[in-house]
C-alpha cells in the first residue's frame, strides 16, 4: 500500500510539474501589445487618450478641473483587420529609436504623445500637436481618425 502510495504521490508531483513548466512557456511566448495615443494639455484641458489592442480600443477624457470637470472611459471593440493594419502601418522597431519630448504642456500649452507597449517594453513620445513625425505619417493619421471619431460623440 505504501509502495502505491508514493508512486502516486511521485505521479502527481511530475505531473504537476511539468504542467507548470508548460504554463511557465506559455506566460513566456505570450506577449502584449499596446498603442496609446491623445493629447495632454495644461490648466484645466486635461487629456484624452485612446488605448488600442488587439480585440479593444478605450477612450478616455479626464478633465481636471472648470465646469466640465470629470472622467468619461468608453471601450469599443476593435476588429483584428483594423489591427493588422495599424501595427503593420509602421515599424515598431523604428519608432522606438524616435526621441521626441517636447513639454508644451509645462507652459499650458498641448502635446500630443504615442506610447507603444511591446513585450513589456514601453517607448512614448511627444511632440507638437499635428506635428507629422517622418516614417510613422500613416499610424498618426490612423490615430487621430480613431481618437476623432470618439471626441465626436463626446
Amino acid at each position: 500500500m505504501t509502495r502505491l502510495l508514493k508512486a502516486t504521490f511521485l505521479g502527481l508531483s511530475l505531473l504537476l510539474a511539468f504542467s507548470c513548466s508548460d504554463e511557465e512557456d506559455k506566460l513566456e511566448t505570450d506577449y502584449t501589445y499596446v498603442i496609446e495615443f491623445g493629447t495632454e494639455c495644461g490648466w484645466c484641458a486635461g487629456t484624452t487618450t485612446i488605448s488600442v489592442t488587439k480585440g479593444e480600443i478605450e477612450y478616455t477624457r479626464i478633465i481636471p478641473c472648470g465646469d466640465d470637470k470629470g472622467t468619461i472611459v468608453k471601450t469599443n471593440s476593435f476588429d483584428d483587420k483594423k489591427w493588422e493594419e495599424l501595427i503593420t502601418d509602421f515599424d515598431t522597431d523604428y519608432f522606438e529609436t524616435l526621441e521626441y519630448n517636447i513639454c508644451n504642456v509645462c507652459a499650458d500649452g498641448c502635446d500630443e504623445i504615442i506610447k507603444v507597449i511591446r513585450n513589456g517594453d514601453t517607448h512614448q513620445i511627444r511632440y507638437n500637436p499635428c506635428e507629422g513625425i517622418e516614417g510613422i505619417e500613416s499610424l498618426q493619421e490612423k490615430l487621430r481618425k480613431y481618437l476623432d471619431e470618439f471626441n465626436e460623440n463626446n
